[in-house]
């Protein structure tokens, strides 16, 4: 893979969610890009994007691009397709919220304490053996917001896209029987 397709793949990724494209990172990304094949990396990169949308740690990308064409990025399809258990933080165990100090706008992130993922992610410096102690932690999200508000924003959002999806293949199996010459039937006309 030559610079400008490492580059081109770089930018891709750089755009999905939770990427934190720092100089240092794309350093990380152009090492472990350059022996790959571009063809290859970009499907994967396309498939990322296509399906999670989330920005794949270093060593998960290396390990899907290792599994390309055995079994193709079963983890991603598993992990995408499960059901939502928690819908304050969407299964994430964590949200991210901005405040402002001084009139700069700064990024926090509250872990989840309504599911067992956001557990994971719950952080007390105070906590930490003698040595290692510190002021810093992690507030849960019910203490920043009211979870009960961000479960049934969620969920109306879910809900609102749900129909607006089923429209939209609806309306592209009609256009694409119709470019073929066949006749379209819904569920409710076959008999």
């Amino acid at each position: 893979m030559n610079k400008n397709e490492s580059g081109n793949l770089i930018k891709r990724i750089g755009t999905m969610r939770n990427s934190y494209m720092t100089e240092q990172a794309a350093l990380e990304w152009a090492k472990i890009l350059a022996p790959m094949d571009y063809q290859k990396a970009n499907d994967l990169v396309s498939y990322y994007i296509q399906n999670t949308d989330e920005c794949p740690t270093i060593a998960e990308f290396i390990r899907e691009y290792d599994r390309y064409g055995k079994q193709t990025t079963k983890y991603i399809e598993d992990k995408k397709e499960t059901e939502t258990k928690c819908w304050v933080c969407m299964d994430k165990g964590y949200l991210f919220y901005y405040e402002e100090h001084n009139g700069n706008r700064y990024e926090y992130v509250a872990y989840c304490d309504r599911c067992p993922e956001g557990q994971k992610n719950k952080y007390d410096g105070s906590a930490l053996p003698e040595h290692l102690k510190n002021k810093y932690w992690t507030p849960p999200i019910s203490k920043i917001f009211d979870p009960d508000i961000i479960e049934r924003n969620n969920r109306e959002k879910y809900q609102d896209q749900a129909p607006v999806n089923q429209k939209m293949v609806e309306k592209a199996r009609k256009e694409l029987s119709n470019s073929l010459g066949a006749k379209y039937y819904t569920a409710n006309q076959i008999v």
